[in-house]
């Protein structure tokens, strides 16, 4: 008992058939139709290849400008330099034989003893102040510690 729609003529029963070639329009076949495949949009996937490779590269190069720019400016030029004035008299803000040497070492231009006076020194007192504004050289705050001065 063979079905004629699974055989060709010519061939055994129960043998499948290979699918058939373009159906002619109008006539029927046992297979649905698909539709055609949509056509590529090769000038877009192009266009979109093209675009993203050259962003990629202008990101890379705006990136590799910047870090050799930030390398080759040093710390020096990362950070203004704080106006400076001529150092205030040491000999006024006070009579502490500990904090006195520091004070002196800070006006004669060792500005790491003027961060160790403000480190040493009493809260609020003349010599804290004195620390901190590097011997008198700069406003309070300006910089962070005296030896950025150098």
């Amino acid at each position: 008992m063979s079905q004629p729609y699974d055989r060709y003529p010519g061939q055994p029963p129960y043998a499948w058939a290979p699918p058939p070639g373009p159906v002619p329009p109008g006539a029927w076949s046992p297979y649905p139709v698909a539709p055609p495949p949509p056509q590529r949009r090769r000038r877009a996937v192009l266009a979109w290849t093209v675009g993203g490779s050259l962003l990629a590269v202008a990101v890379l190069v705006v990136i590799a400008v910047g870090g050799f720019r930030m390398g080759s400016a040093g710390l020096a030029n990362a950070v203004p330099a704080a106006p400076t004035t001529a150092p205030a008299d040491w000999a006024v803000i006070g009579d502490d034989a500990g904090l006195d040497p520091y004070a002196e070492r800070c006006h004669d231009g060792e500005l790491n003893a003027c961060d160790e006076l403000y480190s040493l020194a009493d809260p609020g007192s003349d010599y804290e102040y004195y620390g901190l504004t590097c011997g008198g050289r700069v406003q309070p705050r300006d910089v962070q510690a005296c030896i950025f001065l150098d």
